[in-house]
């Protein structure tokens, strides 16, 4: 049992839960980067297929774009019962998507990637009971937002 597991045993999960919740996030993980290099490669074939003059590669001493070598992550969200927590996670993931130029698909597997704690826990239970319910996959961010807006943020809240 390795150590992250242990860790997450301690906080009331079962070894058989922790162990699952731990390759499911592994899992996620390898989809996101098999997403990511899937669009580095499509985006080189369509380099390719430019014409040659449109392959120019910039000098050395050409002043690049602000943030072309800027990396943006994905904050982490815990799930706690602060509506203000979710509204903020909202806002600076939707920050980081505006950056990057994500599918709504790639948005929500990205996101849910940064689930932890009681989001994580709630997210792959909302996911089993759609499988049960025969519902479709939630397969946009903006039809995951709804879903945890509905659970994190209360009706009275405004």
């Amino acid at each position: 049992m390795d150590e992250e597991n242990v860790h997450e045993a301690s906080r009331g999960l079962t070894l058989d839960q922790a162990q699952f919740l731990g390759s499911q996030q592994r899992q996620d993980e390898l989809f996101a980067q098999i997403d990511q290099l899937t669009q580095v490669v499509e985006r080189m074939a369509l380099a390719r297929a430019a014409p040659p003059h449109a392959r120019r590669v910039p000098r050395q001493n050409e002043q690049r774009g602000v943030g072309n070598n800027l990396k943006l992550k994905i904050p982490q969200f815990k799930g706690t019962s602060s509506p203000e927590e979710y509204l903020e996670w909202v806002q600076r993931v939707d920050k980081v998507f505006e950056y990057y130029e994500y599918s709504e698909a790639q948005k929500g597997q990205l996101a849910a990637l940064e689930f932890t704690d009681y989001a994580n826990l709630w997210w792959e239970n909302i996911k089993a009971q759609r499988i049960r319910d025969g519902e479709n996959e939630i397969r946009s961010w903006w039809e995951m937002k709804g879903l945890m807006y509905r659970r994190f943020v209360p009706e009275y809240y405004t």
